[in-house]
């Protein structure tokens, strides 16, 4: 196999391999433990509905979330489930020893195997975070798990 089809083609694999870490890793979406007292509650978020105790599935792109619990006879509830950063994009710089090892493993005394490297490096600590701060996986949601009392509304 040609050198430069090698290149190409290890590339390929490494980038399928590790594209989006956490994307990969992580998902898109948290499920969000909502466990009420006295249970038997419908949870509403978005277009999804629980009965609790359950777990709502909520995408960790949505900057906040608003939860709405009732129960016939309690005073309804609100709840905002908002995302915090986990800086989990970072794991994307393992991008730089991987580069390394391509350049090194496809140098052959020419600029054309430090360019392969080169250009891996760039897209595993550019465009791969990129990709992982858009589609919300660096993301966690808070709180993960809601637990309240439903008070009773006065007869």
């Amino acid at each position: 196999m040609p050198d430069k089809l090698r290149v190409i083609v290890l590339c390929l694999i490494v980038c399928c391999a590790n594209s989006g870490c956490a994307t990969i890793l992580r998902g898109t979406t948290q499920a969000v433990e909502i466990v009420t007292i006295p249970p038997g509650a419908k949870v509403r978020a978005g277009d999804q509905e629980i009965v609790t105790p359950g777990k709502l599935i909520l995408p960790r792109i949505a900057e906040h979330s608003e939860i709405t619990i009732t129960k016939d006879g309690h005073i309804p509830q609100s709840v905002q489930v908002s995302r915090q950063s986990t800086h989990k994009a970072w794991l994307n710089l393992l991008w730089f020893p991987t580069a390394i090892l391509v350049g090194m493993a496809t140098y052959t005394g020419s600029f054309s195997g430090l360019a392969d490297a080169f250009f891996l490096f760039v897209g595993g600590s550019v465009l791969f975070p990129m990709m992982d701060y858009s589609s919300g996986a660096v993301y966690d949601l808070e709180p993960e798990r809601i637990q309240t009392i439903l008070e009773s509304e006065a007869p």
